[in-house]
């Protein structure tokens, strides 16, 4: 009775070993597209030929819902904020590890998530660095008449183009006294 009793529990353990490891590459390669988002979790997903292809797309999707998402929790609703891969290189946001990823023959799927807390510390800090920096700016093209329209318009448009390299042309807003 005893040798018939060890096949069956070798069996038993096998099958174990099986759905574990199943259970682990099945949750390993989950589909980043099919993703239910949580409450309080921004998400990113990118696809490409490569792996660092779909994480920079899955970085800058990333951003790009939380620039949204950060917009849209003001009060403020309006379409997705994009900003370039060129921008979304210059955010500073904490090393990210995939949270899903799935990869075909022909590309690579790759989905971030981000803590909406984590986001907000992050954006709050960039954002008051970047109105140190122009608002000053801003102040002076109102105040200095002795430069022409023409440059003044110039500056302006720099810095409106270095709002926008900093996706932030949809977010940060100044009004003076009156309306």
């Amino acid at each position: 009775m005893h040798e018939g009793f060890r096949p069956a529990a070798i069996m038993a353990r096998c099958a174990a070993m099986c759905l574990v490891a199943f259970a682990t590459w099945s949750c390993a390669t989950l589909d980043p597209r099919s993703l239910l988002p949580e409450p309080g979790w921004y998400y990113g997903v990118g696809t490409g030929a490569s792996a660092a292809e779909a994480a920079d797309a899955a970085r800058t999707d990333l951003i790009s819902r939380s620039l949204t998402g950060s917009r849209d929790r003001t009060g403020v609703h309006g379409a997705q904020v994009l900003i370039s891969a060129e921008a979304a290189k210059s955010f500073p946001l904490p090393k990210l590890r995939p949270y899903a990823q799935k990869k075909d023959a022909a590309s690579v799927s790759i989905a971030y998530r981000l803590k909406v807390a984590d986001w907000d510390r992050l954006e709050e800090k960039r954002q008051a660095t970047a109105r140190a920096e122009i608002v000053p700016k801003v102040a002076a093209l109102r105040t200095d008449t002795t430069r022409p329209f023409a440059d003044r318009m110039r500056l302006a448009g720099r810095l409106l183009a270095q709002l926008e390299q900093q996706g932030l042309t949809q977010l940060l807003t100044e009004s003076g006294t009156g309306s």
